[in-house]
């Protein structure tokens, strides 16, 4: 059902099962994939995790989370941009993609508010440990460029923070703004020039304004794990 070119490539995480040593290592939670072929018209997630895995280990965002870029594809109509994450014409940047499905995802994957809490500041904190030297985080104005640094996913340090730090940034959003206005940002993408287009026409903020509001935000939340 799903076209082969969706998902060949997704597959080779699948790598990581061959030992119960480097699936523990990878997470140690299984993972999935999602996608929106326009042309087929329908939105797919396929999911894998392992014998390995335990109720202590499977991660319970993984589905929901690759539910959202079901509902980002459905609601966009696909992914399409004609520039790259990370140009100022691009519609799609690696933190709306991957942090606001971190986002949804923790919301409807956890029962209890203090668990989601919990996992994100688990992950975040993961990160900063892992990172420390990549980027300083001393104020509002580098924690605009930090949010603006991982709008591409280039490497293991951007990539991972898009999810992690990129979370962050759209539980601002959807705590700011609320669910309909991100809802609204999704079905504007195909409607508007850019990122940045369709932040003023969603929210009435540029790229600028609404970074430094969720730079703030970033910010105690960076400051606070790092303690």
């Amino acid at each position: 059902i799903v076209p082969e070119n969706e998902y060949i490539g997704g597959l080779e995480i699948l790598d990581w099962y061959n030992t119960k040593q480097r699936f523990i290592q990878r997470g140690g939670s299984g993972g999935g994939m999602a996608g929106y072929p326009v042309e087929k018209g329908f939105a797919f997630y396929l999911g894998h995790t392992s014998t390995y895995a335990t109720l202590e280990t499977y991660w319970p965002e993984v589905p929901p989370h690759e539910a959202t870029h079901m509902l980002q594809g459905i609601l966009a109509n696909g992914f399409a941009s004609d520039y790259p994450e990370g140009h100022p014409k691009a519609k799609w940047h690696g933190h709306l993609v991957e942090g606001s499905a971190n986002t949804l995802g923790m919301a409807l994957g956890f029962e209890s508010l203090g668990w989601y809490s919990d996992e994100m500041d688990r992950i975040l904190k993961r990160d900063i440990e892992s990172f420390r030297s990549w980027k300083k985080m001393a104020n509002v104005d580098d924690a605009v460029a930090f949010i603006k640094a991982i709008e591409e996913r280039t490497d293991d340090k951007n990539s991972s923070f898009s999810y992690s730090a990129g979370q962050v940034v759209w539980e601002y959003f959807v705590g700011k703004y609320g669910v309909n206005k991100f809802v609204e940002l999704l079905r504007n993408i195909p409607k508007t020039e850019d990122f940045n287009a369709n932040l003023k026409a969603t929210i009435g903020k540029d790229r600028e304004a609404f970074y430094q509001e969720a730079g703030e935000y970033l910010l105690k939340n960076w400051q606070r794990l790092s303690k």
